[in-house]
């Protein structure tokens, strides 16, 4: 029961008690007010008849006696409800008696009222006419008296309780009002919302505990802070090129040997060097300062050319040198837009001199050594600068599926799902759903491996609605807690968007608590209001929220704090060489500490040896995925009927 019912329902019963004390004190005082009046009224009625009675002739007594005429007179005004006449003798004379009345008062009442009938008595004459009047008080109308009054005091009390109650409502909500102001708080600290109560109330004890609510805020979000400034300042230092701000020669090989080894989920696509010549003439002759400003001009045209290529990561690898990861499969594509990528660094360049860019390409191949690869594009880059254009991409991927591959695998409608437990070695968090799409001919096409071609053409919203679609038939009894992916062009674009949440509404509602959706860090940051809404529709729904491949992306973790998010997987490139790397498990310590102030769990990937899951729980992980934990498992999609039929 609410604390405002209770102190509701308190005072009521305060006020119930006092109102009915109040109503038996005061008919006990009418009671034995009206008993006395009538004790008297029979004493004056029996001396005043004993008076007129014995005033009266002799010959005529018998008469009276008799007919009784004064005494049914009396008796009809209602000044007694019986009298009798009596002798010296105790003979009765006369017994007058009150005709039957209707009887509108509850025998309840009358019993708990038990008005006595008073008896007046009087002496008629002397000798041999002595004799005496009894009269009995009329207690009918008095009764009668009280139960209206009685009537007119619970009327009274009941309005005064209903106007006492609607004060103590009243009071109750002025008093309260504090209390759920700081409740409000409370569960927006919940949901990592740091709010400071500008009003404060006036009584004490409340004034007192907004005051501590308020400081306590103030705390979590500065320690908050001051660990995220920590991390960033972690990551910076261990992978982040101070000059330029891209990442480091550390970081791009972390990326390129997570890019080449992620079987679940590899991706096809090139490694691009970007190369400044003559800066070290430049360095001599004109100083490291014309040479840094003629750095400072690449980054912006790389992150032109991240605007039409979709970008894994980007890095300066050398003094004069950067390198991008692509996840590009089309080898014209990319030739034509590193051709523009050249031209634009070119006429960024052209102001300071002697500098001239190239660029060079090469394609990956899963599982290739990260050594065969470098060659490959340094090769590249080589043959760059014997082209007119300063350009070269070698030759593409001949296994990697094209965008007549994607449709024709979406066109079949027909999807497996894997999964992979996300666990601590003994319990199970949830479950990570990997999509394969069967193609043509039956064989079954990695759904990752053909996301950033879905992503350029726009139709990677249909994977995430085949996954959906896959799961919407299943009885939610047979699955466990699982996790999926989504994709940009499904967030991003409206339509998209409202059609997967309608897609997510028409789940039942014991298979939307059993998801969770998780969305690319790299998303976020780019569109963080888009993908905040969508988050807050569908936790509306049921649906649980995580952040994939986090951590790896410069700025601010502060973004975390303003999302309805339970976990946040790391980016699978962190755990890489951690045994041997300090400042990743110095930077990944930190990381889980600023977490936990926002009480949001952190998940490591690709976890794929001991060694690696033993640090990782020493930097204060719990939950790991990887197959050193737990390999892909078929999800086995029956049906509520299947399994009925089973059974």
């Amino acid at each position: 029961m609410k604390l405002a019912h209770r102190m509701t329902f308190g005072l009521l019963a305060m006020l119930i008690v006092a109102f009915s004390g109040t109503l038996f004190i005061s008919l006990h005082n009418a009671e034995n007010y009206f008993e006395g009046q009538l004790k008297r009224n029979a004493d004056e009625t029996a001396a005043i008849l004993g008076a007129s009675l014995s005033s009266a002739p002799n010959e005529n007594k018998s008469l009276t006696l008799t007919l009784s005429r004064d005494l049914q007179n009396v008796v009809n005004k209602g000044e007694a409800s019986r009298i009798i006449v009596k002798n010296a003798q105790g003979t009765v004379l006369a017994d007058v008696k009150a005709p039957a009345k209707a009887n509108p008062i509850p025998s309840i009442f009358a019993w708990i009222m038990h008005l006595p009938t008073p008896v007046g008595h009087a002496s008629l004459g002397e000798g041999q006419n002595a004799g005496t009047v009894e009269v009995y008080a009329e207690t009918h109308s008095t009764l009668w008296s009280l139960w209206t009054h009685a009537l007119q005091l619970i009327a009274w009390n009941l309005v005064s309780v209903l106007l006492g109650l609607g004060l103590v409502i009243l009071f109750v909500r002025s008093l309260l009002k504090p209390l759920r102001r700081v409740t409000a708080q409370a569960h927006a600290l919940l949901n990592d919302e740091y709010t400071i109560q500008g009003t404060l109330p006036k009584t004490r004890e409340f004034r007192e505990l907004t005051l501590a609510m308020n400081q306590m805020v103030r705390r979590l979000r500065n320690v908050f802070q001051e660990q995220s400034r920590r991390v960033e300042l972690l990551r910076q230092q261990a992978f982040q090129d101070m000059l330029t701000g891209l990442g480091n020669r550390r970081f791009f090989l972390h990326q390129l040997t997570t890019a080449l080894a992620d079987d679940d989920e590899f991706t096809p696509g090139f490694l691009v060097f970007v190369a400044i010549d003559g800066l070290s003439e430049l360095n001599e002759k004109d100083g490291y300062v014309q040479g840094d400003k003629a750095l400072l001009e690449v980054p912006p045209a790389l992150a032109e050319f991240a605007e039409t290529i979709p970008v894994m990561c980007m890095a300066r690898v050398g003094g004069s040198q950067f390198g991008l990861l692509v996840q590009e499969q089309d080898a014209a594509r990319l030739t034509q837009a590193c051709v523009q990528l050249q031209q634009s660094i070119a006429g960024r360049l052209a102001p300071i001199g002697q500098c001239e860019p190239y660029i060079g390409a090469a394609a990956w191949r899963f599982l290739q050594p990260v050594e065969s690869l470098l060659r490959e594009s340094d090769v590249a880059l080589t043959k760059a600068r014997e082209q007119v254009q300063g350009v070269h991409v070698a030759a593409g991927n001949a296994e990697a599926p094209g965008e007549d591959a994607l449709n024709a695998s979406l066109s079949t409608g027909k999807m497996v799902l894997y999964w992979q437990k996300i666990t601590d070695g003994q319990r199970v968090l949830n479950r990570r759903v990997f999509a394969r799409l069967i193609g043509r001919h039956g064989e079954e096409i990695n759904a990752a491996s053909l996301l950033p071609l879905a992503e350029q053409a726009e139709i990677a919203w249909k994977i995430d609605f085949l996954v959906l679609d896959s799961l919407s038939g299943a009885d939610p009894a047979l699955l466990e807690p699982l996790s999926l992916g989504i994709s940009a062009n499904t967030v991003v674009n409206v339509l998209y968007r409202q059609q997967y949440l309608d897609k997510i509404a028409e789940l039942p509602a014991p298979m939307r608590r059993l998801i969770r959706i998780e969305f690319p860090e790299s998303l976020v940051l780019k569109c963080f209001e888009v993908v905040r809404g969508m988050m807050l529709e569908l936790r509306k729904q049921g649906i649980g929220i995580g952040i994939e491949s986090a951590g790896i992306h410069f700025g601010s973790m502060e973004y975390l704090e303003d999302l309805p998010i339970l976990y946040v997987k790391l980016h699978g490139s962190l755990a890489r060489d951690l045994v041997e790397n300090e400042s990743k498990q110095i930077f990944i310590h930190h990381f889980v500490a600023m977490a936990k102030t926002l009480e949001i769990q952190v998940i490591a990937t690709q976890v794929e040896e001991a060694e690696q899951w033993t640090v990782l729980k020493s930097a204060g992980i719990v939950w790991g995925q990887g197959r050193h934990l737990a390999g892909l498992e078929a999800i086995a999609m029956q049906t509520a009927s299947e399994a009925q039929m089973v059974d």
